[in-house]
This record gives structure tokens, C-alpha cells and sequence, in this order.
């Protein structure tokens, strides 16, 4: 999301699927990646440091991704929220699909 425009001047026909979640829950999971990934480095990984560092890089990267679907861009966005797409899985790629304009395949048969 922070580089959205890039990624627009290198593929101009993608089309976009944002999930939506909690930021609160998103920032809690998030940081504490990042805090056992740096735990593999250090004996004194800083969480405050690391929250912090997750809330103005993702901070940002909404602004950026608000701002560039602002400018036009909205229509090459899906939108699937993290509740809807727990309760209703195979509704919400069907949507999804047809958004597209492709076809979702039969379910494979059980092994």
C-alpha cells in the first residue's frame, strides 16, 4: 500500500483486493511479528519501538492507498471485510469473482 503508484506505472490494468480489518487487532498481530523476527537478532527486541514503527509505516500506507484510490483509482478496488469474509468464505469469493468477471470453478472432489 505504500507504493501503490509504483505499482499502478508497472501494471496499469492490476486490479486491487483490500481486506479490512480491526487496526487495532491488525497492529497487535503485526508488531508481534515483527517483534519475534527481531527477537532472532537481539537479546533486547524494543516493543515500544516496534509499535510505534508499525503505527507511522501503516499509518502511512493508508494515506497513501486513500489517496490513490481517490484520485480515480476506486473502481480497480475490492473491498472484503475480515468479519464478512469469516461468516460467508465462499460468498465473499464469489463476489469477488464476479467483480472480476470470471467464472469460479466446481470444488475439487474429495481425495
Amino acid at each position: 500500500m505504500l507504493y501503490l503508484d509504483a505499482l499502478d506505472a508497472a501494471f496499469p490494468d492490476a486490479r486491487f483486493v483490500m481486506t479490512h480489518r480491526d487496526p487495532a487487532e491488525v497492529m497487535l498481530s503485526v508488531a508481534t511479528v515483527y517483534a519475534d523476527i527481531i527477537g532472532k537478532f537481539t537479546d533486547h527486541p524494543d516493543p515500544v519501538y516496534i509499535g510505534e514503527l508499525n503505527v507511522q509505516c501503516w499509518s502511512e500506507a493508508m494515506k497513501r492507498a486513500m489517496a490513490f484510490r481517490a484520485a480515480g483509482q476506486d473502481n480497480r478496488f475490492f473491498d472484503i471485510h475480515f468479519r464478512t469474509m469469516e461468516a460467508d468464505p465462499i460468498g465473499e469469493v464469489r463476489r469477488l469473482y464476479d467483480w472480476l468477471g470470471e467464472d469460479v470453478s466446481p470444488p475439487s472432489p474429495e481425495p
